[in-house]
């Protein structure tokens, strides 16, 4: 199970999956988004590749302007 923004999603993890995979599943579709995995940034570049493993805690901040 891979958790999301401290549980407030959980996906059931499949081998191979990416974190690309976890946001299309999730639908999350935002322009500006930084994800964590287990603490740790993640580079955009990287999404495609990234893969995940059972029990992996992400976190899923959507970046917004504002003043």
């Amino acid at each position: 199970m891979i958790v999301v923004n401290d549980g407030r999603y959980k996906v059931r993890w499949r081998p191979g999956m990416t974190v690309q995979d976890l946001l299309d599943e999730l639908r999350f579709t935002f322009p500006r988004l930084v994800i964590s995995v287990n603490g740790t940034i993640v580079p955009r570049e990287e999404w495609p590749q990234r893969q995940l493993q059972d029990g992996d805690k992400v976190k899923v901040i959507h970046m917004t302007a504002g003043g």
